[in-house]
């Protein structure tokens, strides 16, 4: 018997019992997105470690004196770089128009980060983040979250994004994975969990 109750239909196959689960329209959109991506994109991944000590260490003493209780995450920091770096090369912030042989140069940074929810995982966008401080950045965090795992989005939260986070460190993960880049973006960054580990400096 299976540990977890799964809702749908129970059926057989050859093998013994399944459950049949119809797809939701966010989990076949989500299918379709990543289908496209996989076939018309090619995917490079590099991976590194990162000392961020010293960032922990501002993220500890950062206090907002109009927001005393704003909870800051290191992921706020990461999209403030990720920001200052695409503003800095501009190549991480364009698209292809294969229709008119031009490349698109956006001059505003909309971020889209990946969240696991109950429906699959969705990419909400935090639009003109480039615009925006830390404390605003961890503020627009938390509704994303919020808003996410508790269904309050729609699809248009999902549209527009020029580069996407994957916060893989959110959910455990440690590090060295491969995202799926999402049309009309150049790159994925993957982060993963910050940890304590041997440095050589």
């Amino acid at each position: 018997t299976p540990t977890t109750a799964i809702e749908g239909v129970a059926d057989t196959d050859q093998y013994g019992s399944i459950v049949r689960q119809g797809l939701s329209q966010a989990r076949r959109t989500i299918a379709r997105v990543m289908q496209t991506s996989w076939q018309t994109i090619p995917h490079v991944t590099d991976s590194n470690d990162a000392d961020i000590t010293e960032l922990e260490a501002m993220r500890g003493s950062f206090v907002d004196s109009d927001y005393p209780d704003r909870r800051i995450t290191t992921l706020a920091f990461v999209i403030r770089a990720v920001c200052r770096a695409m503003q800095k090369h501009a190549i991480l912030n364009a698209t292809l128009d294969p229709e008119r042989d031009e490349v698109i140069f956006r001059e505003y940074v909309n971020i889209a980060v990946g969240v696991e929810t109950p429906r699959g995982l969705v990419a909400p966008v935090i639009r003109n983040a480039h615009l925006m401080g830390i404390g605003e950045i961890s503020d627009h965090l938390a509704v994303m979250a919020h808003n996410t795992r508790s269904g309050a989005f729609g699809v248009e939260d999902t549209r527009g994004a020029t580069y996407t986070i994957s916060n893989a460190g959110a959910v455990g993960r440690t590090r060295y994975s491969t995202p799926i880049i999402m049309p009309g973006t150049v790159a994925c960054l993957a982060v993963g969990r910050a940890r304590k580990m041997p440095w050589v400096v």
